[in-house]
């Protein structure tokens, strides 16, 4: 017996992703109830489901390595380069599927617009 692997084939700048994903998206203050999307509970170790992401313990580095790497990785694996909106890295957090953290970000707000102009980056 044999196994397909497949493995996303998006891999946008990791720069922006330091930059700007971190940051403002994935690491942002001011979502409902003072949750970040590092949360144990939400996508941190505790996190009942795959997309688990690392606070940092070091400064970031390009390419990034450590904990950069895996929440870089992570994130990478929840985005659809062919079709940004359809992303699962927008639809949860938008409402557009069921986000057990609730609706965070409207479709075409600040944070969907990063996500949106990460894949347009070199």
């Amino acid at each position: 017996m044999f196994t397909l692997m497949f493995t996303n084939a998006c891999r946008p700048s990791q720069q922006f992703f330091v930059d700007e994903i971190w940051p403002n998206f994935l690491a942002k203050d001011g979502y409902p109830g003072g949750v970040h999307c590092y949360d144990a509970t939400c996508h941190g170790a505790l996190a009942p489901n795959a997309f688990d992401l690392i606070f940092p313990t070091a400064g970031p580095a390009i390419p990034v390595t450590g904990d950069w790497a895996n929440n870089y990785t992570t994130t990478t694996e929840e985005m659809n380069c062919a079709n940004v909106a359809a992303s699962k890295l927008l639809e949860y957090p938008s409402g557009i599927r069921v986000h057990g953290g609730g609706k965070l970000i409207e479709p075409d707000g600040p944070e969907a617009t990063l996500i949106k102009m990460w894949i347009s980056q070199p």
